[in-house]
């Protein structure tokens, strides 16, 4: 079930820390996206948040450090910097990608391709309102989806928590795809998988997996390397 408009905006902003956040941006732009924008939207609760910040990111993050505390990791060469507290929320904060709707047009999915700040509302320019909706995964190009091959994993772990499907192309995209999956690091498959394994129904999904030859690959992975990821 979705939440709109005005009842959503009181939603995130009744959070104390959202509302400490889009208070200490002064008016500048600030917007929440991602994941946390796609599960508040579906009524669920989400540990982790997203912003994009066009302004100074490590002086931002400072003055929301001596508010509500928690530690300070900074990725990328400064580019993300997250604030991790101790009851497990993170918040990374990102420098965009060029203009808003080109950022989110670099994103795994639609679904994840959503912002949202107290000024505009929802931005959707990729229809994910509708996938979600729909409950359906579609990635946004097939360069996203191999720029960072563990996504394809992703596909069926946000299919599964959304009870749904994975649209036609995006799935014949993995299909083709799916070996890539060997370049990324078994600790993050493992992550990824037991996300899977946590959602309602991982059987089925584990089944669609199977079939586009996806689980095959990642079960090709050294038993040594597995043994030592399942401890």
């Amino acid at each position: 079930m979705l939440i709109l408009s005005k009842k959503f905006n009181d939603k995130i902003l009744k959070d104390r820390y959202n509302a400490i956040i889009f208070q200490k941006s002064r008016g500048k732009d600030l917007y929440l996206v991602g994941g946390y924008i796609r599960d508040t939207l579906r009524g669920l609760r989400s540990t982790d948040r997203d912003y994009i910040v066009t302004h100074d990111i490590r002086n931002f993050v400072n003055e929301i450090r001596e508010v509500i505390n928690g530690t300070v990791v900074v990725f990328k060469k400064g580019e993300t910097i997250r604030l991790a507290l101790k009851d497990g929320l993170t918040f990374d904060f990102s420098k965009p990608m060029g203009p808003l709707e080109e950022d989110l047009s670099k994103r795994d999915f639609t679904v994840n391709a959503i912002a949202w700040s107290p000024h505009t509302g929802i931005i959707d320019p990729y229809k994910g309102l509708e996938d979600i909706k729909k409950r359906k995964v579609r990635s946004l190009s097939d360069k996203n989806l191999i720029s960072d091959p563990l996504r394809i994993l992703r596909a069926y772990r946000f299919a599964a928590e959304l009870n749904g499907t994975i649209e036609e192309c995006t799935r014949k995209s993995i299909k083709i795809h799916h070996k890539r999956i060997k370049k990324t690091s078994p600790e993050r498959i493992t992550f990824e998988l037991f996300h899977l394994l946590n959602s309602d129904n991982p059987a089925k999904y584990l089944m669609m997996a199977l079939v586009d030859g996806l689980l095959k690959t990642i079960l090709s992975i050294p038993e040594i390397i597995l043994r030592y990821n399942i401890k």
